[in-house]
């Protein structure tokens, strides 16, 4: 069935990213959200879930990577590493084009037109990775397309502060969209009234 196909072959992008890493790396994306949450992941693996959203994204995202290889001649799906004391922080930037790098991301909707925080610090990250000094972001929603110019680099100190001081969780909303919650000692639990 090419449904079962789709699902087994999203399953097995989501482990390699996890199976084949060394100890000392660190990627991107865990440094934008809860540092347990990364632990989990390592640990649970098993319970990683795929649903239609994420999908929906994966093609969006394939979709758009190849029309700007046509059309741009980008490269995509690049990957970055550096050294962050006994570290090294991992990227794979969705294109380069140009002199820029391109982050997609598909979401239902951006709340009053403006970027996501997590968003913003993903690809401030992925420019002192690459060492690159513009960075886009570009929404897909079902009812827009948004563009944004990043163009603020952190330091290696404050690259350094981000990941001493990485937070469980690390934004107020994480824990109601994670899988982990239900098991996690940290999960902040939003009362009924």
């Amino acid at each position: 069935m090419l449904l079962d196909a789709i699902l087994d072959w999203e399953w097995k992008q989501q482990l390699a990213r996890r199976m084949f890493r060394e100890n000392n790396e660190i990627h991107v994306t865990e440094l934008c959200q809860c540092r347990k949450k990364a632990e989990f992941f390592d640990k649970f693996k098993e319970m990683f879930t795929i649903n239609p959203p994420v999908l929906v994204g994966r093609f969006l995202h394939l979709g758009l990577q190849e029309w700007l290889k046509k059309e741009y001649d980008a490269q995509c799906e690049v990957e970055f590493r550096k050294e962050l004391g006994n570290c090294i922080v991992v990227g794979q930037v969705d294109a380069i084009v140009r002199d820029w790098i391109v982050e997609i991301k598909y979401a239902q909707d951006v709340y009053d037109n403006k970027p996501y925080e997590h968003h913003i610090l993903q690809v401030k990250l992925y420019l002192w990775l690459t060492d690159f000094e513009k960075g886009k972001l570009i929404y897909i929603t079902p009812k827009k397309l948004l563009e944004f110019n990043v163009e603020e680099k952190p330091s290696d100190d404050e690259v350094w502060m981000l990941y001493d001081t990485w937070k469980t969780p690390m934004w107020d909303w994480e824990c109601s969209y994670c899988p982990f919650s239900a098991i996690c000692p940290n999960a902040i639990q939003e009362r009924r009234k």
